[in-house]
C-alpha cells in the first residue's frame, strides 16, 4: 500500500491549504455497457448495463483527489469462483495549464472488493491542447503490476474531440495496451479504438459510441465475447 502515500499527501495538502479554496463536484452515468480500454467489464452480451458515479475535490493550486465506482462482473484471478461485482477507483494528482498546453499527473488505484488478486495501481500523465476547433490529447498509464497480477504494463491513448454543430460533437480515440504476463492477464497486447457522437438533452450529456479492439475471440480470455466491438449508449450528469 506504499503507493497510497502520494494520494494521502494530496489529501493532507488540500486540508492544510483550507477547504474555502477547494471545489467539490460529482458525476453519475448510466451506460448500456461498461467498456474499459475496449473490453467489457459487465458481460459478454451487447447490452450489459452499468451504473457509475464519482466525487472529486479540487484545490485552486491544481491538487485534486477523487473516487469513482461502477458495477462489474469479473472473475477473481485465483480460480476460487469469486466474482467481483464492483469496481472502485481512488485517485489523486495535480493538473494545470501552461502556454495553451494542459497537463495532468497522478496516481490511480483500482479496487475490486471481495476479490484477492484483481486490485492494481497505475501512475498516469496526460497532455492536451486545442488545434483549431478540435481538442487533442495524449495520455499514458503505467502499472508496476497490472490487473490480476499480470506484471508490468503501460497504456497509451490518443484522443480528439470537436464540435459538429451547436448541438452535436464528435470524439475519437485509439489506444495500445502492453501487458508483461499475457497468459496471466488473458489476452496478448492489443489496440482499442472508439468513435462517438455527443449531444445534450433534458439536462443530460448523451453519447453513442462504437468501441472495439483488434483481439479475436480466441485471443480474448480463452474464447469469450468480452473483447467484441459494440455500440454503447451513455447518459450522464455532472453536478
Amino acid at each position: 500500500m506504499k503507493y497510497l502515500t502520494h494520494t494521502l499527501a494530496s489529501v493532507v495538502m488540500l486540508s492544510a491549504t483550507g477547504a474555502a479554496y477547494a471545489e467539490a463536484s460529482a458525476n453519475v452515468a448510466l451506460s448500456s455497457n461498461y467498456m474499459f480500454r475496449g473490453i467489457s467489464q459487465t458481460g459478454e452480451d451487447a447490452i450489459e448495463p452499468a451504473i457509475s458515479g464519482g466525487f472529486d475535490f479540487g484545490h485552486e493550486s491544481g491538487l485534486y483527489i477523487g473516487t469513482w465506482a461502477s458495477n462489474v462482473e469479473l472473475a477473481d484471478a485465483d480460480g476460487d469462483g469469486e466474482i467481483a461485482d464492483m469496481e472502485m477507483d481512488i485517485y489523486g494528482g495535480y493538473s494545470g495549464e501552461m502556454g495553451g498546453l494542459s497537463y495532468d499527473v497522478g496516481l490511480l488505484y483500482f479496487w475490486y472488493p471481495g476479490t484477492d488478486k484483481l486490485d492494481f495501481f497505475e501512475y498516469y500523465g496526460s497532455l492536451g491542447t486545442s488545434v483549431g476547433s478540435a481538442d487533442v490529447g495524449l495520455s499514458i498509464n503505467i502499472s508496476p503490476d497490472y490487473y490480476a497480477e499480470s506484471g508490468d504494463s503501460y497504456y497509451l491513448n490518443a484522443s480528439v474531440s470537436l464540435p459538429l454543430s451547436d448541438s452535436f460533437g464528435f470524439n475519437a480515440s485509439v489506444g495500445y495496451q502492453s501487458i508483461d504476463e499475457e497468459n496471466t492477464f488473458g489476452t496478448p497486447d492489443y489496440y482499442d479504438w472508439k468513435l462517438g457522437l455527443t449531444t445534450s438533452a433534458m439536462g443530460l450529456d448523451l453519447e453513442l459510441a462504437y468501441i472495439d479492439t483488434d483481439l479475436s475471440n480466441s485471443d480474448c480470455f480463452g474464447g469469450t465475447d468480452f473483447c467484441d466491438g459494440r455500440a454503447v449508449f451513455t447518459a450522464s450528469k455532472s453536478f
